[in-house]
């Protein structure tokens, strides 16, 4: 049986994580950069690698090892708060989900309209705000991209680009039935600048088209602009995707939010606003499902 610490004594336990995890980043930075001068003055591709690789171990090791341990030992303490508080928020949940955001579920919906292989889905819930049916979770997309390296650019290696790193949301019964649109992002390397209220930035931001791929531009509303600034708005982010079909309303928001979930810049030695952000986590999900709400 766990033995449940004091709020000082937690405080001191995952402040000793935080500081180990400090360390190991700066350690696994500095082996980087030394690798990469090395190969700028000495052209010593091996050295390079060396460092390189051994600078990547440390980060990848400390980070695992250090997040696994804070994570289980925050779960062990205040787990029976997260879980009161999100059933207070949103019920008890599924037991058997019916708007499941899996792999399945994203390829199928193209929310975002990039190429990805590996993904990592977390936080998974299903439950009822307000008499709305929704799910929600945390997803990143990851891309894999063969790139020339090395000094002389005579070697190729794998690079994994996040194309993706934000949270999903699902509505049930939210919209027209007969309703049926796709606004994606165009992802250019120079995004227009402005709020996507404006009807020239989001004509440049955004693809809009029905499920089948016809031009629907002429189905956007001044409403549907709002919908989506209010939404990057909510979360400091950016839309990267909306759906909206057979009822059904989905979301992809690219932002630092997560959903269920302690922000990694949180202070871990203030027990009280690890809880305040946990809590702050859940009343989002709650402002970008009465944005929907509202505009649709």
């Amino acid at each position: 049986m766990n033995k449940k610490m004091s709020d000082a004594e937690l405080s001191r336990r995952l402040g000793a994580y935080q500081v180990i995890e400090r360390i190991g980043t700066v350690l696994g930075l500095i082996l980087i950069m030394a690798g990469g001068i090395i190969a700028i003055v000495q052209h010593n591709l091996w050295i390079f690698a060396g460092l390189f690789f051994a600078g990547v171990i440390v980060l990848v090791i400390i980070s695992f090892i250090v997040n696994t341990k804070k994570n289980v030992l925050l779960n062990l303490q205040l787990g029976d708060f997260f879980h009161s508080e999100l059933q207070s928020a949103f019920g008890p949940g599924t037991a058997e989900p019916a708007m499941l955001i899996n792999v399945s579920f994203l390829k199928g919906a193209e929310l975002i309209d990039q190429c990805w292989e590996g993904s990592d889905i977390s936080n998974f819930f299903e439950g009822e705000h307000d008499t709305t049916r929704f799910s929600v979770a945390n997803v990143t997309l990851d891309h894999l991209v063969e790139e020339r390296s090395g000094p002389d650019n005579d070697n190729w290696m794998t690079k994994t680009v996040t194309v993706f790193s934000g949270v999903i949301i699902r509505c049930a019964d939210m919209c027209d039935a007969n309703l049926d649109m796709s606004i994606t992002d165009r992802y250019q390397e120079s995004p227009p600048k402005g709020d996507v209220s404006d009807p020239a930035v989001f004509a440049e931001r955004f693809k809009v088209r029905t499920s089948d791929g016809r031009e629907a531009a002429a189905l956007v509303t001044p409403e549907m602009r709002t919908l989506c600034s209010e939404l990057e708005k909510a979360v400091d982010g950016k839309l990267c995707g909306l759906k909206l079909k057979d009822g059904e309303a989905a979301a992809a928001l690219h932002t630092k939010y997560q959903f269920a979930n302690v922000p990694p810049n949180t202070d871990l030695r203030n027990i009280d606003g690890i809880r305040k952000a946990y809590v702050e986590s859940i009343e989002t999900i709650k402002t970008l499902l009465d944005i929907l709400k509202n505009n649709l």
